[in-house]
């Protein structure tokens, strides 16, 4: 039956730090978490066509012409999970900025109540 005080003062003692602000936040419970941002997986390079030959007959550029295709849309879906993986670690960064800020002015705020002492 002690557990269910205990939990209780700790949510209590958790609340004001949760309800703070609704600025975006990285800060965990035990420590600052790595970004949650998915690095978008490298087109293999294999993928890659060779040169055509020089005079190629219409089968070998058609299949040339589809190899390009193949492999222009895997640079294509690589370029957007770039773009998307840069703008994650933006905000990642940004709200990062964030909790050092509050922390700071949270810091200031105790070295000027003690500094009145």
């Amino acid at each position: 039956m002690r557990f269910i005080p205990a939990l209780l003062v700790l949510l209590l003692a958790t609340a004001p730090a949760l309800a703070q602000s609704s600025l975006p936040s990285n800060i965990g419970l035990a420590q600052y978490p790595a970004p949650k941002c998915a690095v978008p997986p490298a087109v293999d390079p294999a993928m890659k066509p060779a040169a055509p030959p020089s005079n190629p007959t219409e089968t070998e550029a058609m299949l040339y012409n589809s190899r390009i295709r193949t492999y222009n849309a895997a640079m294509r879906a690589h370029n957007e999970g770039v773009k998307t993986y840069a703008e994650c670690v933006q905000a990642y960064i940004a709200a990062g900025k964030a909790d050092m800020q509050r922390i700071q002015a949270a810091v200031d705020a105790a070295v000027a109540v003690a500094n009145g002492q």
